[in-house]
């Protein structure tokens, strides 16, 4: 577009010239079909031309000076809006980087969500668990407290057992040896508990009763302190007496429904020495244990 204004300028300028010639006033002079044209006429006319010819020039160089004004404001356009369209890069970089941040810390924020409720379900849990080590523990000791009391209430019930203790503590080794089943653990508790039982009264009875029969052991009268001790313990464990030591006299005549027969004694006759009493059934009247005599 620029070529052809500068071409149209020198077009202009030539023209101007070429009319200045007399060859090309009369050449004008036979295209406008004159046959004569007085030379002030031509004159005036070509000044004329020219003048209007030099208008358009200035109109023309006004033009280009609008032009050259636009193409600067359109240029410094141009600057302002790449310098817009580098900042919205810019701008859109930054965004893309918070969109990332934005998306880490959602995921950030969901793991520790994820652990918040983690941590809630363990602090649950061991609220629950605390829970059951509390009712475990108040369990516990309501068991302690009851076995305290129960181990009053046998001490009161037992009242002596010291002294019967240390009578099974001097017994000698060989007949703690034999009592082994039924006196088990080494503590005065666990020698009431299990002297109290009647399976291991019962036992301790018809050990008693074989040495009585075989008159071998120096230590019956020991023995029957603790067997003696004992049936009266388990007696207290009932509202009433459930058993009772049978009442045996010297002199009555021996039956064989009542009594066992000892070491040298004779098969019939009347009874010279009780050596070990048995028991019998309060409420039955019936004998349990026969008690062992010599005629």
């Amino acid at each position: 577009m620029f070529n052809k204004k500068s071409e149209d300028k020198k077009f202009i300028a030539n023209l101007l010239v070429a009319l200045e010639e007399e060859e090309v006033i009369t050449k004008i002079k036979e295209i406008i079909g004159k046959d004569e044209l007085i030379a002030g006429d031509s004159e005036i006319e070509v000044r004329e031309y020219k003048t209007a010819l030099e208008e358009k020039e200035s109109q023309i160089l006004d033009l280009r000076s609008e032009l050259k004004n636009y193409k600067a404001s359109l240029n410094n356009k141009g600057k302002e809006i790449e310098s817009l369209k580098s900042n919205l890069a810019s701008k859109a970089s930054r965004v893309d980087e918070l969109e990332f941040e934005i998306s880490s810390k959602q995921r950030e924020l969901e793991t520790k969500n994820r652990k918040i409720e983690e941590l809630k379900n363990e602090n649950s849990s061991l609220k629950a668990q605390g829970e059951e080590l509390r009712l475990e523990k108040s369990r516990l000791h309501n068991e302690v407290r009851n076995q305290q009391e129960e181990i009053r209430r046998l001490k009161d019930r037992f009242k002596g057992v010291g002294d019967i203790y240390k009578v099974y503590l001097n017994l000698s080794s060989g007949n703690k040896s034999s009592l082994q089943g039924i006196f088990k653990g080494d503590s005065i508790e666990e020698f009431i508990y299990c002297g109290v039982q009647y399976d291991n009264l019962e036992s301790l009875w018809e050990y008693i009763k074989r040495e009585v029969i075989e008159d071998k052991n120096s230590e019956i009268n020991k023995l029957d302190q603790i067997f003696t001790y004992f049936f009266a313990a388990h007696n207290r464990i009932y509202d009433s007496p459930l058993y009772k030591r049978q009442e045996v006299k010297v002199g009555e005549s021996i039956d064989e429904d009542k009594h066992i027969r000892g070491r040298d004694s004779k098969v019939i006759g009347e009874i010279k020495e009780v050596l070990f009493r048995g028991y019998i059934n309060l409420k039955t009247d019936r004998v349990i244990k026969k008690s062992v005599v010599r005629a």
